[in-house]
């Protein structure tokens, strides 16, 4: 059977149908991938999954309780999602230099697969390139900063995290550090005089005073178990 395709967050209503009536059927067991879906009997034939995920995704049957041995033929659901977990590496890894040439790499996980990957630097409004693939060649000192990919599908888009690149050699900036002085002026120089804000006239006070300042779509599934023999 052809597989059936929703989208995340839907709800799925599996039915499963039998043309078995001598026997009253009392409940169903529901299987994904084979193997029992743990608390899923129902006593209808009805199996409703709630707000589906990409975990959803899987083979699906079902089967007449007491009648194990005879499952229906299984379905095939996938869901559709967004791009998750994005995330970028760089190749070599480990220190930069000047000249040397570096390859960003996206991946993303997403249903159906990313079909657009845009590269961006910090602070820069333009993208850098397209591709899940990304190279710089021949590095300066200008081309560090952190990069990041955003991936896009016909379900939505998802940033990166941002990678560093760190370009050995780069000019650092130096700060020195202030030094203070003590001073210890003579109160007989004429210096310490004129310092002095006693000796002061009343207009320079003055101005040394002066500072600055849903409705949801349910779309149903029909898997038909096999006849088995009454």
């Amino acid at each position: 059977m052809d597989p059936t395709s929703v989208s995340e967050g839907e709800n799925v209503t599996l039915t499963c149908r039998t043309n078995c009536t001598l026997d009253p059927i009392t409940a169903y067991s529901w299987y994904k991938n084979g193997q029992p879906i743990p608390n899923s009997n129902t006593y209808s034939p009805v199996y409703i999954l709630f707000t589906v995920s990409s975990e959803d995704t899987g083979r699906y049957s079902c089967a007449v309780e007491g009648h194990e041995d005879l499952p229906s033929a299984e379905v095939t659901l996938t869901v559709r999602y967004g791009p998750k977990n994005t995330s970028v590496s760089v190749s070599p890894s480990g220190e930069i230099v000047e000249g040397s040439s570096v390859t960003l790499t996206c991946s993303s996980d997403a249903n159906p697969p990313v079909d657009k990957y845009t590269w961006y630097k910090k602070n820069v409004t333009s993208p850098k390139a397209s591709g899940q693939s990304y190279s710089i060649t021949n590095i300066i000192s200008e081309d560090r900063g952190e990069y990041y990919c955003e991936a896009q599908n016909g379900r939505g888009s998802m940033n990166s995290t941002a990678l560093m690149i760190i370009v050995a050699g780069d000019p650092q900036q130096e700060v020195m550090p202030q030094q203070t002085h003590s001073v210890h002026p003579d109160p007989n120089s004429d210096t310490y005089t004129a310092l002095n804000m006693k000796t002061r006239s009343p207009e320079y006070d003055t101005l040394a005073n002066v500072r600055d300042s849903p409705t949801v779509t349910i779309p149903q599934i029909d898997a038909e178990a096999s006849d088995y023999e009454n």
